[in-house]
């Protein structure tokens, strides 16, 4: 099963964290140093850690079939992308809840979790099988 790394960089005189996904060590110290160009600050100390290793979204798509969405025929993520208002979340929302898989945004990062969740969502997507644990989250970076 391939991972994803996710790297976070912490560069000290700003507040927050910035994630990044998927890059190498030096693409990261390379990106904080072009927010630190952008910012007022003239000194800093710049801390890149390996945070952890995620399945991703190619892992996702190996263990699940997505459900196009009928009802939007421009939808995202291959045209499996639901909404979260309208029709599209009715729709979502008349599904088998095991089935159904929320998209959020956390910290600029996209992810894939099995469930209906409210907060940070992007979007939902549906599989023809239920996912095994509620726990289960891919990267979608």
């Amino acid at each position: 099963m391939d991972m994803t790394e996710i790297y976070e960089i912490q560069i000290s005189g700003e507040v927050g964290v910035m994630r990044l996904a998927d890059t190498s060590r030096d693409e990261a110290v390379q990106r904080a140093l072009g927010s630190l160009e952008k910012s007022p600050v003239k000194h800093a100390v710049i801390r890149v850690d390996l945070v952890g290793t995620h399945p991703d979204a190619d892992n996702f798509l190996s263990l699940y079939q997505l459900v196009q969405n009928h009802l939007n025929s421009y939808a995202a993520f291959d045209g499996a992308w639901f909404e979260t208002f309208g029709v599209e979340e009715e729709y979502v929302f008349s599904v088998r809840a095991e089935c159904v898989w929320t998209i959020v945004d956390v910290d600029g990062l996209l992810w894939i979790i099995a469930g209906r969740h409210f907060v940070n969502r992007a979007g939902y997507l549906l599989t023809t099988k239920g996912w095994r644990e509620q726990s289960e989250e891919y990267l979608i970076g």
